[in-house]
């Protein structure tokens, strides 16, 4: 086989329903899609799942990735638009690509940035934020707050890729590509008996005792510029926990659920926690 030679990937979920062929510009080619571009191994996937009640298909929320670099990085399984402020404006109105955390620096600090679709690659990444966690705590990576998760695409059965290989090995690079991508279900918190949203904290474990360490839940509900209407003193929330480990030393904890509040817009956050 020669390079540039159609290549097709495909992917198994039991618990999916029907067929799903796509390109590399859908959100699900997301992990996939800068490995095409550069020829390297994808790393370690894993899908989040998300279930409306058991007779629901459940949908992609996203994908995690492990890299070999040991960089963790996160796709969004729907297409989003970046609203940010200067100096990132030209990231408005930009299609998120991923999101991604870097290993931790000689400072102690953990770097992350957001990388959008549509730019020279040189200006599609920016918004570079630090973390320093709380003593205890995991690293506060990102939140993702949507309205609700029917603008998610529904898990298929199969899922197939289709693309042309930037290398002739073909049947080497497609086993680098998929690897063995594992699924992650939880099921979607009931709501609250008044408008609510669905809230993913999202929190990276590092180090040999990252699954010792402590999260919670970020209380975005009460900044007036992101929810209206969010009821006056603490509320009671159902959480549903996921773990998602690639190594004993990496991992991802995330936290679903859903606030009572009018969300404002689709958001994607990165919280500041103090020492």
């Amino acid at each position: 086989m020669k390079k540039g030679s159609d290549l097709t990937l495909r992917i198994q979920y039991s618990l999916g329903k029907g067929e799903l062929e796509i390109d590399l510009s859908h959100p699900l080619a997301g992990p996939f899609r800068r490995a095409i571009k550069t020829g390297k191994p994808t790393g370690r996937l894993n899908f989040l799942l998300v279930q409306d009640g058991v007779d629901e298909s459940p949908v992609v929320a996203g994908v995690f990735a492990h890299t070999p670099g040991d960089r963790l990085l996160f796709f969004l399984g729907s297409s989003i638009e970046i609203e940010t402020d200067h100096p990132w404006a030209h990231f408005d109105g930009a299609r998120l690509d991923h999101m991604t955390l870097d290993p931790l620096t000689k400072v102690g600090k953990y770097s992350s940035h957001v990388a959008v679709q549509g730019l020279p690659a040189h200006e599609s990444r920016g918004s570079r934020h630090t973390a320093n966690p709380p003593s205890g705590y995991m690293v506060p990576w990102f939140s993702l707050l949507v309205p609700h998760i029917q603008g998610f695409p529904k898990m298929p059965k199969t899922l197939s890729i289709q693309f042309q290989s930037p290398r002739p090995d073909l049947a080497r690079f497609g086993k680098q590509l998929i690897g063995e991508p594992r699924m992650a279900l939880v099921p979607l918190p009931r709501s609250a008996n008044r408008p609510s949203y669905v809230q993913f904290d999202v929190w990276a474990g590092r180090g040999s005792a990252w699954q010792a360490a402590q999260v919670k839940v970020i209380a975005w509900a009460y900044k007036p510029e992101i929810v209206a209407d969010a009821p006056k003193g603490q509320q009671n929330i159902i959480v549903n926990r996921m773990v998602i480990r690639f190594s004993s030393t990496a991992g991802v904890v995330v936290l679903i659920s859903r606030p009572a509040g009018e969300l404002l817009g689709p958001r994607i956050l990165r919280p500041t926690l103090s020492q």
